[in-house]
């Protein structure tokens, strides 16, 4: 079972933020040009915002709109995301309360 607290919610999404912004500018730097954002937070984060749940929604608009690219996203149940294996190869889980955002 694990807790979630608002300050990790608000982290995590931060953070996220600012590894996509990292890996978009090295794509960006070898001539890769992107034109959408896709989020899917789980909906246990934005149900642990109680009285703030637009709180992580406006951090991930406002955090985004510098690159000028459309967002398209939703809630999700589950989420797919590469995940470090035990010998340290990726591989693609599902999980919950976590956010995944891709750049396309």
């Amino acid at each position: 079972v694990g807790y979630l607290s608002e300050d990790d919610i608000m982290c995590s999404a931060a953070r996220c933020l600012e590894n996509l912004g990292r890996k978009m500018a090295e794509g960006k730097a070898v001539g890769h040009e992107y034109s959408m954002l896709f989020c899917v937070p789980c909906v246990g984060r934005y149900f642990s915002l109680v009285g703030q749940e637009n709180r992580e929604g406006d951090l991930i608009v406002s955090g985004l709109r510098p690159e000028g690219l459309p967002l398209f996203g939703y809630y999700g149940f589950n989420e797919i995301c590469p995940t470090f294996g035990t010998d340290g190869t990726l591989f693609n889980r599902t999980h919950t309360d976590s956010i995944v955002i891709c750049a396309f």
